[in-house]
């Protein structure tokens, strides 16, 4: 298994936030180096002065959206979908609490996963209920039933 390192620069011209599977993190001088396996999906999030913006990536072995050269990755990797604004925060939210309660599963899920969250979150159809039921589709051990209290 290869792995993908994802380097966090020290300036006052963005930030960069990796976020996924993580491997390792380490320090030097000019920045932090964060390693995640090929095989997992990678959220970057790029904070600048006046705008901010999320890439939902993954390995180009997967054959799957664009590729593209970050300056920040080793590797160039596959952009699956991109999202600013308010979408950006939206996001930040949601996979939070996917990442809570899946317990950090779902960045192994297939890539079809990732696309039908992008789908609601575009939609701003992502209630915690409905990112339940799309997390149980993947994942047999969860049960959306306990969580959910349904209305009469």
């Amino acid at each position: 298994m290869d792995i993908i390192s994802v380097h966090i620069p020290q300036n006052e011209f963005y930030t960069l936030y990796a976020e996924g599977n993580t491997q390792k993190i380490s320090q030097d001088a000019e920045y932090f180096s964060v390693d995640f396996p090929d095989d997992s999906v990678i959220f970057l999030y790029y904070t600048f002065q006046f705008h901010r913006r999320v890439y939902i990536t993954c390995s180009p072995n997967k054959n799957a959206g664009n590729i593209h050269y970050f300056g920040d990755a080793d590797v160039p990797l596959s952009v699956l979908g991109q999202l600013r604004g308010r979408t950006f925060d939206q996001f930040k939210q949601a996979a939070n609490f996917l990442n809570i309660y899946t317990k950090g599963r779902f960045y192994n899920y297939p890539l079809q996963f990732f696309y039908q969250l992008l789908c609601l979150l575009r939609s701003k159809k992502n209630s915690n209920d409905n990112m339940q039921l799309l997390a149980s589709l993947y994942d047999s051990t969860l049960d959306p039933s306990e969580r959910i209290e349904w209305k009469h």
